[in-house]
């Protein structure tokens, strides 16, 4: 047997070992599958159905029992007729959905016979109450007495009977649930056992196959190492042949060839040593290197005479080409004018070289730094001897960039047409009939700058290491000579880096900023699509603020973009008519959740005079209190975050008039000191810089709100106590749009007392002033000790609260507690506490911060003595159905974009089809009948731009197919460039549900 065939055999044992432990446990999984799907869909299910019959067995005797003996009490009544009409036909559907699935005949008929005792009992209790229905019913004696004997005869002892029954029925289906778990744990702890014991048998088996594969390998590789060792040493002996017939002889044998080829390729090599060049030998093989190197050194000699006939031709080659280059460069140095120069040079190079073509072309990188091109200079011809300059055919080239990267290293580039792997370069010197060609880079003040390119149109041109030298040298000049020029126009050049300067800077905006709106594509673009499905009130407003903050960090994006227009002074600042309350009670619920991560409490004091609306640039303000707000946030550990916002309201402003808006936000963070308080607002500044590395930012946000406070024509300043906390405050004056009070409280309620109760000083306050503004007399209480204290004295004065407002996460005693009308005033998820609030018939909630808006609504609720919860309306967005069968070519190189836009398309019926750049996509479209193309611009292999013209120029009806460029490149120039490209329209990224449900409807038929 060969040893291959041991080996197979020792991995079959293995094999089959491990199958057979695979088998048992597949097996075992199983059975324990069938007996967890048993207790989980019919044991557990039916058990928990009989507790919940158990419980309504139950609450019926305790109600009937509260109507005869507590008299009249209605909400029991009620809670006995929801179990008679509802409660009780609901759970006996679902009894008799489990009972289907019993195969137990005894518990089926107890279970019809509970079930026909419970309908008794509850025919007994509509009797009791149609005898005692009113009060009048209880002071007859009579009716009392039986109703009360009626209790004691019949419903409690039929109630025991009820619950013994289900009790017993309940045992033993549970009885059966234990019986079939105790089995799935014995075949649980049998299967543990058997892969131990054949895990233990693998290991056996595997030390003892590696014993025996050990003594039967290394014992006779150990014995050929050492013949080996003898033949590196010169040694030639044979081996006796082993009398085996595996591998090992077969290696043995191998060996012994190898000694008798040895010997005879040593005998060649001292014929040639005694310089017997007649000596036959031919290699041992086609992998002999050996051999091959013997003959070559046979053959090396015997040309050597004709190699230094070569050398002394290369010489007079090389004395050639030093004098063209000497002359070139004399040419090129000696005249002023670099035209004339250059022209003068490469036309005397060419000649005296023997060419039949000199270029000088200048390289450069494409726009997003990732691939090179180049731009002829100035080209001389052998055949017509003239010069040309800048011809428009050979303007960005690049399609060369591989052999531009390699120039860019230093090395040099030389061509033999028919020779050439690529298929393009190959072409293009085809068509203009060069046979062999030589490039050589050249460089300006050790960069990269462009090569010199020389063209052989009637030979095979080999060039020798030393022509490439001269040439070298001759590359280096006209480098010198281009930085002289360079030097000598030192005036223009200032004027036009500064003009580069200025273009860099935009290009690199508008990078960053392609950078940034890729993600914030997805977050836009998946939150709008979340908030097209069902969701829950609490879900879709923080969707919502999620959606906001989205909003407000593109705009920050925008912002940021513009940073060096703010420089400038060429920053445009909007004006539109907003309303500064909702701008900030939206801004205060976007960092809402950061506050309550830090549980810091927020806290919103308005002017109650505040008009309406403002003319003014809403998303700058906006940016200036995200800023602050967060801040605010990012160096406060513990306490309290709040906003007032002033303003100096005149008797008599009417619209146009200007108005003074101060905005104060306080914190109770670490503070500042003193003498950094100036500093903070300088870019790229913090206060320490130890308070950069433990919070983080860059210390660019002050100074740029402090600027936009200033172009708004306000000013930003800061007070602080370290220790203590900080109070940023914006001063502003703005036009005011609209006069009218932000809030109103025109539904003011009929209120004579009100408790607030807060453990926050700051929020009872500015509460206590809301109903001061509204003329009702407000207390406060900073714990539920105190609250509950106030509420008895105001009792026994004959004057109770008609409100209490809570806080619920008060110290001693939740909010939910109390038990008077109660507003749930709550920093966390309101439907986290509401199924308890409910219990204690708090039915109003409040959100906190305090938004006047909302509680407006909330006592306008009261005014109309509406007891049903607050309850607002959010219908989901709906997206378009748009025809079947339509299939749209989405080109993106990013996989979470291409998840986006796939996911919003699929939902609007449309089939997509996926390209990850631009060559997939057009290989996509030849595939596919495609009604519509949304195409990324920057993307590897072929971008967006040249794919288009590609699809443009294509002979068939799919030229015509609508292209719509989706892009993160968000300047105007972009979008012209798009469309000149050949595009129908542009979105740019991050985009919005609208935005592309317009395109959709406009290039697709809505279904």
């Amino acid at each position: 047997m060969s040893i291959r065939s041991k080996i197979f055999l020792s991995f079959s044992v293995l094999v089959v070992l491990f199958i057979l432990n695979g088998a048992a446990t597949i097996i075992t999984l199983n059975k324990n599958k069938r007996l967890a799907e048993h207790m989980m869909q019919i044991v557990m299910p039916s058990s928990d159905a009989l507790d919940s019959l158990t419980l309504m067995v139950v609450q019926s005797k305790m109600y009937s029992t509260n109507w005869v003996f507590l008299r009249y009490n209605e909400e029991d009544k009620q809670s006995l007729r929801l179990i008679e009409d509802g409660q009780y036909q609901a759970l006996k559907q679902k009894l008799a959905f489990h009972e289907r699935q019993w195969d137990n005949t005894r518990w089926r008929d107890s279970l019809q016979q509970i079930l026909g005792g419970f309908e008794k009992l509850l025919a007994i209790d509509r009797g009791i109450m149609q005898s005692l229905k009113t009060f009048p019913d209880y002071d007859d004696p009579v009716n009392k007495l039986q109703a009360e004997q009626v209790v004691e005869d019949q419903v409690l002892p039929r109630t025991a009977s009820l619950i013994r029954s289900l009790d017993n029925l309940n045992e033993a289906i549970r009885s059966v649930g234990r019986e079939e778990n105790n089995k799935r744990v014995q075949a649980s702890m049998a299967l543990r056992s058997g892969i131990t014991v054949l895990v233990i048998g693998i290991i056996l088996a595997g030390l003892f196959f590696s014993l025996y594969m050990t003594r039967l390998i290394i014992r006779p590789m150990n014995r050929m190492r050492a013949i080996i060792n003898d033949l590196g040493r010169g040694v030639i002996l044979p081996i006796e042949p082993s009398r085996k017939h595996d591998e090992i002889g077969a290696m043995i044998q191998s060996i012994n060839n190898l000694s008798s080829n040895l010997r005879a390729t040593a005998n060649f090599a001292r014929d040639i040593g005694a310089r017997n060049f007649s000596a036959q030998f031919q290699p041992l093989s086609a992998e002999d290197a050996l051999g091959k190197a013997l003959i070559a050194m046979r053959d090396n000699l015997r040309t050597s005479e004709e190699e230094l006939n070569a050398a002394t031709l290369d010489l007079q080659k090389k004395d050639q080409l030093l004098e063209a280059a000497g002359s070139a460069t004399h040419e090129l140095v000696s005249h002023l004018d670099f035209n004339e120069g250059i022209s003068r040079s490469i036309r005397l190079l060419g000649q005296k070289i023997h060419v039949d073509g000199v270029k000088v072309f200048k390289a450069g990188r494409e726009a997003d730094a990732r691939a090179w091109y180049a731009d002829l200079l100035v080209h001389w011809t052998s055949s017509t001897d003239k010069i040309e300059f800048n011809p428009a055919e050979y303007q960005h080239l690049n399609n060369v960039s591989y052999a531009l990267d390699d120039l860019a290293k230093g090395e040099v580039h030389y061509y033999i047409t028919r020779t050439i792997p690529d298929a393009y370069l190959k072409a293009y010197f085809e068509r203009r009939g060069i046979q062999a060609s030589a490039a050589i880079p050249i460089f300006l003040d050790e960069a990269f700058w462009g090569f010199l390119s020389l063209n052989d149109c009637h030979r095979e041109r080999e060039w020798t290491p030393t022509e490439f030298s001269v040439l070298r040298s001759f590359a280096a000049l006209l480098g010198s000579a281009i930085a002289r020029i360079h030097m000598e126009q030192q005036l223009m050049v200032a004027r036009d880096k500064a003009e580069a300067a200025s273009v860099a800077k935009s290009e690199f905006m508008a990078n960053m900023s392609h950078e940034l709106r890729t993600p914030m594509n997805a977050i836009i673009g998946f939150t709008d699509l979340v908030l097209t499905t069902e969701l829950q009130k609490t879900q879709r407003d923080y969707l919502g603020n999620v959606r906001k903050g989205a909003d407000n960090l593109l705009n920050i994006i925008n912002d940021i973009l513009d940073f060096s227009k703010i420089e400038a002074g060429k920053l445009v600042l909007d004006e539109a008519a907003f309303g500064l309350l909702q701008l900030v009670e939206d801004t205060m619920d976007m960092m809402a959740i950061k506050a309550e991560e830090k549980k810091l409490e927020l806290i919103c004091d308005f002017d109650r005079d505040m008009p309406m609306c403002f003319l003014g640039d809403e998303a700058r303000i906006r940016q200036i209190l995200v800023n602050l707000l967060g801040n605010a946030i990012k160096f406060t550990a513990k306490g309290e975050i709040a906003i007032v916002v002033r303003c100096d309201r005149q008797e008599g402003a009417q619209p146009g008039d200007s108005m003074g808006i101060n905005i104060a936000i306080s914190d109770t963070g670490i503070g500042i000191p003193a003498d950094k308080l100036e500093l903070i607002f300088e870019s790229f500044t913090q206060a320490d810089n130890s308070t950069t590395r433990k919070y983080g930012g860059t210390g660019l946000g002050l100074s740029i709100s402090k600027r936009l406070a200033s172009m708004l024509g306000g000013d930003l300043r800061a007070a602080s106590t370290v220790g203590k906390g900080s109070t940023f405050t914006l001063d502003l004056r703005l036009t005011i749009a609209d006069n009218a009070p932000a809030i109103t409280f025109s539904n003011r309620p009929v209120l004579q007392h009100v408790l607030v109760v807060d453990d926050n000083y700051t929020n009872c306050h500015m509460m206590e002033g809301i109903f001061a503004h509204l003329g009702i007399p407000c207390k406060i209480a900073l714990d539920g000790y105190d609250a509950l204290s106030k509420m008895a004295r105001a009792i026994e004065d004959g004057k109770p609260f008609d409100l209490i407002i809570t806080d619920h996460l008060i110290p001693a005693m939740d909010g939910v507690r109390a038990e008077s009308f109660v507003l749930m005033l709550s920093s966390v998820d309101r439907s986290v506490y509401q199924r308890e609030a409910e219990r204690t018939r708090i039915d109003k909630f409040l959100s906190k911060p305090v938004k006047l808006h909302e509680l407006e609504a909330l006592l306008g609720r009261i005014s109309r003595h509406d007891g049903n919860p607050i309850r607002e309306a959010h219908p989901s967005p709906q997206l378009p159905d748009f025809r079947k069968n339509a299939k749209v070519l989405v080109a993106e190189d990013e996989p979470i974009n291409m998840l986006l836009i796939t996911e919003v398309l699929g939902k609007m019926g449309l089939e997509v089809i996926k390209a990850c750049n631009g060559g997939e996509a057009l290989r996509k479209l030849a595939e596919n009948d495609i009604s519509l193309i949304f195409m990324d611009v920057n993307m590897p292999d072929l971008d967006g731009y040249s794919a288009t013209r590609l699809i443009r120029d294509r002979q068939d009806k799919k030229r015509l197919i609508p292209i719509i460029a989706l892009t993160a490149d968000a300047l105007p120039e972009d979008k012209e460039k798009c469309l000149n490209a050949g595009m129908n329209d542009y979105l740019s990224k991050p985009f919005r549900l609208e935005d592309l449900q317009a395109v959709l409807k406009h290039y697709l038929a809505v279904a």
